[in-house]
């Protein structure tokens, strides 16, 4: 991560491993208001749902757990100022996305991508068998 000023950060992260347990970036601990860029969530069957709330706003199920604790302006979404490309590489088996190219080869398995801006209002998702 790097400080750009006025309260914008380059942030280049990178999650390689087993996904055993829910996963959140960033988690702010003791805050009610939790609208992560990142939230890779766990199902049953074993696969996984990638999400990436933050970077359009916050909207989606994500949100409502912020519910009536959300200030006035912020109950209707959060204006992001993300800007850049959201990338999933996998070896896993992609079994739904909204990218707008879908899946193309990569050397380790498929890729996804999402070009992400002001004007963005799809939340990037993807449902991944590992």
């Amino acid at each position: 991560m790097t400080y750009r000023g006025s309260g914008v950060f380059d942030v280049d992260y990178h999650f390689a491993g087993r996904a055993t347990q829910d996963f959140l970036f960033p988690a702010l601990p003791d805050n009610d208001l939790i609208i992560p860029f990142i939230a890779i969530r766990r199902r049953a069957d074993g696969s996984v749902l990638v999400t990436a709330p933050g970077f359009t706003g916050g909207g989606g199920p994500l949100a409502a757990r912020g519910g009536e604790s959300m200030p006035g302006d912020m109950k209707n979404g959060i204006n992001s100022r993300a800007q850049g490309r959201f990338t999933v590489i996998t070896d896993g088996e992609i079994l739904t996305n909204n990218s707008e190219d879908g899946a193309a080869p990569h050397a380790i398995g498929r890729q996804l991508h999402w070009d992400v801006g002001a004007a963005s209002n799809k939340i990037p998702e993807t449902l991944i068998r590992l």
